[in-house]
Protein backbone atom coordinates (compact mmCIF):
# COMPACT_ATOMS: atom_id res chain seq x y z
CA UNK A 1 0.00 0.00 0.00
CA UNK A 2 1.51 3.57 -0.77
CA UNK A 3 1.09 6.05 0.96
CA UNK A 4 -0.94 9.16 0.06
CA UNK A 5 0.36 12.82 0.11
CA UNK A 6 -2.96 14.63 0.12
CA UNK A 7 -3.41 16.68 3.56
CA UNK A 8 -5.56 15.24 6.31
CA UNK A 9 -9.20 16.61 6.76
CA UNK A 10 -9.79 18.77 9.71
CA UNK A 11 -11.74 15.92 11.25
CA UNK A 12 -8.85 13.26 10.80
CA UNK A 13 -6.87 15.81 12.24
CA UNK A 14 -9.27 15.42 15.15
CA UNK A 15 -9.09 11.74 15.44
CA UNK A 16 -5.31 12.42 15.21
CA UNK A 17 -5.41 15.34 17.92
CA UNK A 18 -7.04 13.00 20.06
CA UNK A 19 -5.39 9.93 19.62
CA UNK A 20 -1.78 12.24 20.33
CA UNK A 21 -2.91 13.30 23.71
CA UNK A 22 -4.92 9.63 25.09
CA UNK A 23 -1.29 8.27 24.59
CA UNK A 24 0.47 11.53 26.04
CA UNK A 25 -2.07 10.74 29.52
CA UNK A 26 -2.44 7.23 29.83
CA UNK A 27 0.63 5.50 28.01
CA UNK A 28 -1.01 3.27 25.09
CA UNK A 29 -3.41 4.27 22.10
CA UNK A 30 -6.99 4.34 22.84
CA UNK A 31 -9.36 1.94 21.50
CA UNK A 32 -11.40 1.73 18.57
CA UNK A 33 -14.51 2.33 20.65
CA UNK A 34 -13.07 5.44 22.72
CA UNK A 35 -12.00 6.93 19.43
CA UNK A 36 -15.39 6.23 18.02
CA UNK A 37 -16.96 7.62 20.82
CA UNK A 38 -15.10 10.80 20.94
CA UNK A 39 -15.63 11.48 17.10
CA UNK A 40 -19.42 10.70 17.95
CA UNK A 41 -19.47 7.87 15.16
CA UNK A 42 -20.15 4.47 14.04
CA UNK A 43 -16.79 1.75 15.03
CA UNK A 44 -16.84 1.50 11.62
CA UNK A 45 -16.35 5.18 10.72
CA UNK A 46 -13.76 5.40 13.29
CA UNK A 47 -11.76 2.26 11.79
CA UNK A 48 -12.21 5.04 8.97
CA UNK A 49 -10.32 7.52 10.44
CA UNK A 50 -7.71 5.48 11.52
CA UNK A 51 -7.11 3.56 8.42
CA UNK A 52 -7.39 7.31 6.19
CA UNK A 53 -4.58 8.51 8.77
CA UNK A 54 -2.79 5.04 8.02
CA UNK A 55 -2.63 5.57 4.78
CA UNK A 56 -1.77 9.40 4.51
CA UNK A 57 1.45 7.78 6.65
CA UNK A 58 0.16 10.17 9.99
CA UNK A 59 -0.33 6.43 11.75
CA UNK A 60 0.62 3.56 12.16
CA UNK A 61 -1.51 0.18 13.26
CA UNK A 62 -0.33 -3.26 13.94
CA UNK A 63 -3.40 -5.60 12.30
CA UNK A 64 -5.14 -7.79 15.26
CA UNK A 65 -3.18 -6.22 18.10
CA UNK A 66 -5.66 -3.84 20.58
CA UNK A 67 -4.47 -0.11 21.13
CA UNK A 68 -1.25 -0.69 18.46
CA UNK A 69 -1.82 2.69 17.00
CA UNK A 70 0.95 4.88 17.27
CA UNK A 71 1.91 8.05 15.33
CA UNK A 72 4.30 8.78 13.24
CA UNK A 73 6.90 11.46 12.93
CA UNK A 74 4.97 12.72 9.94
CA UNK A 75 2.32 12.27 12.54
CA UNK A 76 3.93 14.32 15.22
CA UNK A 77 5.04 16.97 12.71
CA UNK A 78 1.28 17.60 11.74
CA UNK A 79 0.56 17.73 15.51
CA UNK A 80 3.65 20.00 16.42
CA UNK A 81 3.12 22.14 13.26
CA UNK A 82 -0.65 22.85 14.41
CA UNK A 83 0.06 23.74 17.99
CA UNK A 84 2.86 26.45 16.51
CA UNK A 85 -0.13 27.53 14.61
CA UNK A 86 -2.54 28.00 17.58
CA UNK A 87 -4.70 24.27 15.98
Amino acid sequence: MTERTAAPTERQLEALRFIGSYRAENGYSPSMDEISRHMSVSIARGWKFVSDLVELGLLKNTKHISRSTVITPAGEGILTAGQELGG
